[in-house]
Parts: structure tokens; C-alpha cells; sequence
């Protein structure tokens, strides 16, 4: 990975990590599940978080156990990050499973696991490492 794209996904994560505290500011999300019985999950937040964000945060959370193995912190700073990328849903986890099978987030995550693939197993590693010292905080 060039310095220039690393220093670029580290702003990203870094930004994104030190939102999440003013999140709690806005106005409370307007998201509902709908129709549980089909699994159907209509997500539609009130800051407007993109599929590509959650994206990301998704392929991470395929990737990193591979990298630096089981880990309950990274565990929690998923949770934690996907929470914060959709407040108001009660269960974000279930929430992106579910999104994962919408034909245009499908596009999204490819295109997310694509550009994950392009970075160094230790760059990828950074990253990793960055959503274990988020799951840490939440302790």
C-alpha cells in the first residue's frame, strides 16, 4: 500500500472513530424493522450514513479475525462503530447480515472487499488494531 492511500484509510477510520462521540447529539434516528416475520430491514437514517461506511466496517469484521485472530475488544468495536454508523437500530449486526443480502449493497461490499484486498495483510493489521482500541473503550 502506497503512504498516500494508507495515510488516506487511516483518516478515514480516525475520522469516522472520533464522530462517533457527537452522534449522540442528533436528533434520535428514525429506523423501524420491518415486517421481522420476512426478515425484511428497512434502514433509513436520519444522518445520512452511506453504504459504503457500513461497508467498510463489514469487510473489516470479515477480515480481521483472519489477521489478528478471535478477539472479544474487536468484537465490541464493531458493534460499537456499527451502532454509531445506525443509531436507532436496536441490533446493527443483524441489520448489515441483512442488508448484505440487498442486491446494490452487495455492489457496495464487493467493490469494500476489493479495495481491502489492495492493502498490505500489516497495513489491514493497522486497521484492525484501531477497532480493537475502539472495543476497549466500551469496557
Amino acid at each position: 500500500m502506497q503512504k498516500s492511500e494508507k495515510n488516506v484509510l487511516m483518516v478515514i477510520l480516525s475520522t469516522t472513530l472520533l464522530t462517533f462521540s457527537s452522534f449522540s447529539a442528533f436528533a434520535e434516528a428514525d429506523k423501524k424493522f420491518a415486517d421481522k416475520a420476512e426478515n425484511n430491514i428497512e434502514i433509513t437514517p436520519a444522518i445520512q450514513t452511506t453504504k459504503e461506511e457500513v461497508a467498510v466496517v463489514h469487510v473489516l469484521s470479515e477480515i480481521c479475525p483472519d489477521i489478528i485472530g478471535k478477539n472479544e475488544n474487536f468484537n465490541k468495536g464493531y458493534e460499537r462503530m456499527l451502532t454509531d454508523l445506525l443509531p436507532g437500530i436496536s441490533d446493527p449486526v443483524l441489520a448489515v447480515e441483512a442488508l448484505s443480502e440487498e442486491g446494490d449493497y452487495q455492489e457496495v461490499l464487493s467493490q469494500a472487499r476489493q479495495n481491502a484486498s489492495k492493502h498490505s495483510r500489516e497495513d489491514n493489521r493497522e486497521v484492525c488494531l484501531e477497532m480493537v482500541q475502539l472495543g476497549k473503550k466500551t469496557t
